[in-house]
């Protein structure tokens, strides 16, 4: 009820406000792409071109592909087809990343957290979608975790440079592992620690794949 009556209207208005500006972005490109064909002056503004409404383009998606995860989450439309809708967004946006080429070394997990909102940096989970798709994983799998994934270590965000921060990760790890056992914190127990390891996603290509019945970025817009 809270989704169809609160957040249901307004992902549809971000929506609409943000379609056709990616609608006219996806033109922009094909236009600045024939424009290049052999001239490197061209080729250099379409590259900006390229960049500026990419972002534009996988903003839009990410609308489409919350507002999905959300309806089948929700109970306000099927799963299948839910999932389905946000498979295809996903699958979009990976192309149009691709596209871009970004050199591997700007998009690789660093293992290496920082105390900023990206803490692992901003074109890692940027570029492979982490957040698209820990949001349709947990939907898919059915997830009840409120840390699923989590990438925020709390001793990295609160003591950074203390000469003791080894010391108390390794207690906050022991800690979050020992209260995975009890039952009643076991979905909280994730919010301890950040990751070790490369969170495991759902390959793009094993994402669920049933046809909806409308186009997936009008599904449940």
């Amino acid at each position: 009820a809270w989704y169809l009556a609160t957040l249901a209207p307004r992902l549809r208005a971000l929506y609409l406000a943000a379609r056709p500006l990616a609608l006219q972005c996806r033109h922009l490109r094909k236009l600045a792409r024939a424009a290049a064909s052999g001239k490197s002056l061209a080729a250099a503004a379409a590259a900006l071109v390229e960049d500026a409404c990419v972002g534009v383009e996988l903003f839009s998606l990410r609308v489409a592909q919350v507002a999905s995860v959300c309806a089948a989450a929700s109970g306000a439309a099927p799963a299948d087809s839910g999932l389905a809708a946000s498979a295809a967004a996903i699958e979009l946006g990976h192309d149009l990343i691709a596209g871009l080429q970004l050199r591997p070394e700007w998009t690789q997990w660093t293992g290496e957290p920082l105390p900023t909102a990206y803490p692992f940096g901003y074109l890692w989970p940027a570029a492979s979608l982490f957040f698209w798709r820990r949001d349709h994983q947990i939907v898919a799998r059915g997830i009840r975790e409120a840390c699923y994934l989590n990438l925020f270590d709390l001793v990295e965000l609160g003591v950074p440079y203390s000469e003791y921060k080894s010391t108390i990760k390794s207690l906050a790890r022991a800690l979050s592992a020992a209260l995975s056992w009890l039952p009643w914190f076991r979905a909280y127990a994730g919010c301890l620690a950040g990751p070790e390891a490369e969170p495991v996603l759902d390959p793009v290509s094993e994402l669920p794949t049933a046809v909806p019945t409308l186009p997936p970025q009008l599904l449940y817009l």
